[in-house]
């Protein structure tokens, strides 16, 4: 209420000081019939606005009343609430939060039990419009809902404000995940974003999280740099001051015992988010941000990860430009009432690379003969991994349920790439590039992420070693390696199966690695699966 009587008070003074002067005026000068109607019709709006408040005085007062001395509320109207706030500073100096996390298919009208899918879609539809609405932004509408707390909570922030979340991780990797990153980089100075490698924060939610601490920019925010900093201990052994200091000293790449510091211009994100090969002036004022992958690379990337890219340039492709990417079977299109095929449901099922009708897993099962369930694949690539990695070479007509379709436009590449997949080049992809948003320690994949996956170009490698090594049985990745999960990982030396040895050999050999950087790339899978897997059961 402060902000209405507030704002009548001020229209009395003005009106006041206008007829004080205009009097004086009147008898020093004598009384000027032009003057005197612009005098006029100035009171008039005057006095119409101040009728106006006196309206809304009235018309919120019963509301506000409510508001301060009803005990129990079943509402929160923070916009009177906190009405001088907004007057008086613009916003507010600090936001802070946890939002919820609900995925896009379950939001709804929160006041609506077992909405109907018009109602969800219909309160979608407000959230983006009242996106647009405030920002002049549009997002699609697959976010989560915690995007939408993203949008509203900075909007309540004043211009020299700070915002801080702590929520889920997903944004930094999945394809929603662009509409936030896009705004943010754009409109705000992302000032940190920070992970824990080792422990969840929370033991009731079901999802990794992160901590993001972003301001509004004193100055051009693209040149602002976001520090990514992943702790590599427990929060309550890392934060310290030292530390602290640290990561408000450092502008390039600083890692330590208890943490990892790696700075990126915001417009170097920008950059890299959008695909093309034009200019960069070109890029930022056309080009289309399509997400990049923040977590994957900035915090959980192994320095390794960056030897390989530089030393494999002009070598690597992405996936999707060797081969065509395709969903996977839904449950609702299996069943005994489809006619029977050769069919594997899922990576559990798994017990070899080598796919056809004589692999374990494989049974006899109905699968729906019209849409695309019937459309088969050269490789089967799992919706999700644990422990164990593998990529499917189809040899016969089989179908899978939980996996998706890699159809290549080169069929004589099926060998080199199947082999290429399951290398342990291609595990190091997954952890970084596919890592899961969910806190029980699988890796949860989707056809976007697929799309990234960089690939050799042109790849050969020995045709019987290939097949003998996709017909022997899959182990899980620390046995591969032959590294112990249970023991510090770089106090062993790593000891991989002969045949693993083998090809990753050649395709260390492709991109000239040397033997310690060979020994890195082992020791850095393992450390990834192996924190991936504690830190689910961190809590």
């Amino acid at each position: 209420m402060n902000f209405f009587k507030n704002e009548k008070e001020k229209k009395q003074n003005e009106l006041k000081n206008l007829v004080d002067e205009y009097s004086n005026k009147v008898r020093m000068f004598g009384e000027d019939k032009k003057e005197k109607e612009e005098v006029e019709k100035t009171v008039d709006n005057l006095n119409r606005e101040k009728e106006k408040i006196d309206s809304e005085i009235e018309e919120y007062k019963n509301i506000y009343d409510d508001l301060i001395r009803t005990k129990e509320k079943t509402y929160f109207l923070w916009d009177i609430c906190f009405s001088n706030v907004f007057k008086e500073k613009g916003g507010f100096d600090l936001v802070i939060g946890n939002p919820p996390y609900v995925r896009q298919e379950l939001i709804g009208p929160p006041l609506i039990k077992n909405a109907s899918r018009e109602q969800k879609d219909s309160y979608k539809k407000k959230l983006q419009e009242r996106v647009e609405k405030t920002w002049g932004y549009k997002v699609g509408g697959r976010c989560d809902l915690y995007v939408y707390f993203y949008f509203q909570s900075l909007y309540l922030l004043n211009k020299n404000g700070t915002f801080c979340f702590i929520n889920s991780n997903s944004w930094l990797d999945v394809d929603f995940g662009k509409y936030l990153q896009e705004f943010l980089l754009k409109n705000f100075e992302i000032k940190r974003i920070i992970d824990n490698q080792v422990k969840r924060s929370f033991k009731e939610a079901d999802i990794n999280t992160i901590m993001v601490l972003i301001n509004y920019p004193e100055k051009e925010s693209l040149n602002n740099k976001v520090k990514f900093i992943m702790f590599k201990k427990p929060f309550d052994e890392a934060i310290k001051i030292n530390n602290e200091l640290l990561i408000e000293e450092k502008d390039e790449l600083f890692k330590n015992e208890d943490l990892r510091i790696f700075p990126k211009l915001q417009k170097e994100l920008l950059l890299e988010g959008i695909e093309g090969d034009e200019k960069e002036e070109v890029k930022l004022l056309n080009g289309k941000y399509e997400g990049g992958k923040w977590g994957g690379i900035y915090l959980r990337a192994p320095d390794i990860y960056f030897t390989i890219l530089e030393k494999g340039k002009g070598k690597f492709v992405k996936l999707d430009q060797i081969s065509k990417i395709e969903g996977y079977i839904h449950g609702f299109n299996i069943g005994t009432k489809f006619p029977k095929v050769n069919f594997i449901e899922g990576p559990s099922k798994v017990g070899q690379i080598y796919l056809d009708e004589n692999a374990p897993g494989v049974e006899f099962y109905g699968v729906k003969k019209t849409g695309n369930s019937r459309q088969l694949a050269d490789l089967l690539y799992p919706r999700m991994f644990g422990h164990r990695f593998f990529i499917l070479v189809n040899f016969g007509d089989i179908y899978g349920q939980k996996f998706y379709k890699i159809i290549i436009r080169n069929k004589k590449m099926k060998i080199s790439l199947g082999a290429f997949l399951n290398s342990t080049i291609s595990i190091l992809q997954n952890e970084i590039l596919l890592y899961s948003t969910w806190g029980l320690g699988a890796i949860s994949v989707n056809s976007n992420h697929l799309k990234q996956l960089r690939v050799f170009s042109d790849f050969k490698i020995d045709e019987k070693l290939s097949l003998n090594f996709f017909k022997r049985p899959v182990r899980p990745i620390f046995e591969e390696l032959g590294l112990d999960p249970d023991k510090p990982i770089r106090d062993q030396e790593p000891n991989p199966l002969p045949d693993r040895k083998e090809l990753d050999d050649i395709v260390f050999d492709v991109i000239g690695l040397t033997q310690e950087e060979r020994k890195e790339i082992y020791w850095a899978v393992a450390e990834l699966v192996q924190n991936r897997l504690k830190k689910a059961k961190s809590v």
